[in-house]
């Protein structure tokens, strides 16, 4: 695994990659709002390489609450076997790529993984992938938190009808999926974005 936080030499490191591998799939996961759309086309621009943004309604069917159940499996499959038919490299971003690719029968040859980093260069989002801990366990810490908060707002609004709801969210999905797949220890490439 090779970390970088200079998008000039990652971009250096994957065009070499693509040419001296004949890479073709290139997957770019991360937690959401960690970049990962925004460095798919920055490495797109200049090489020409195909960019699938899996957050986009063509391959996505948004509004759901949850993300992997509501792809558009067919019409990603269909892009991307064209894509591999006219030897077009294509960059796939998105998150739990890893699981939507595998429910493809397809396999990233070049995992990026984009890690958020605070300005003190530490991982925004390190407490939630503490693979120590189990996945329920970090799942219920932040329903705890995020009830606490939901009931001290109908306390301090007066408002008892404000009241906390559990539902399944693309929070729990991303959670699992890292536990599951752990893609920030298994990328071949860590882009560490400093915010």
């Amino acid at each position: 695994m090779k970390i970088f936080d200079n998008i000039v030499k990652l971009k250096e490191e994957v065009i070499n990659l693509v040419s001296s591998n004949d890479i073709k799939i290139i997957s770019i996961d991360g937690k959401d709002g960690s970049g990962k759309s925004t460095l798919a086309k920055s490495l797109c621009e200049d090489e020409g390489y195909i960019h699938l943004n899996l957050d986009d309604n063509e391959y996505l069917d948004n509004e759901k609450g949850t993300f992997i159940d509501y792809i558009k499996y067919d019409k990603l499959d269909e892009d991307i076997k064209v894509n591999m038919k006219n030897k077009k490299v294509t960059i796939i971003d998105g998150i739990c790529i890893l699981k939507i690719l595998e429910n493809l029968k397809i396999k990233s040859e070049l995992k990026i993984y984009v890690k958020r980093l605070s300005s003190y260069g530490l991982w925004r989002d390190e407490d939630y992938f503490d693979y120590e801990k189990k996945a329920d366990e970090i799942i219920q810490k932040s329903e705890d938190s995020i009830k606490k908060w939901v009931n001290s707002k109908a306390i301090t609004q007066n408002n008892p009808e404000l009241k906390y709801t559990y539902k399944k969210s693309i929070f729990h999905e991303i959670i699992k999926y890292h536990y599951e797949y752990k893609p920030d220890e298994n990328a071949d490439i860590i882009y560490e974005r400093i915010e």
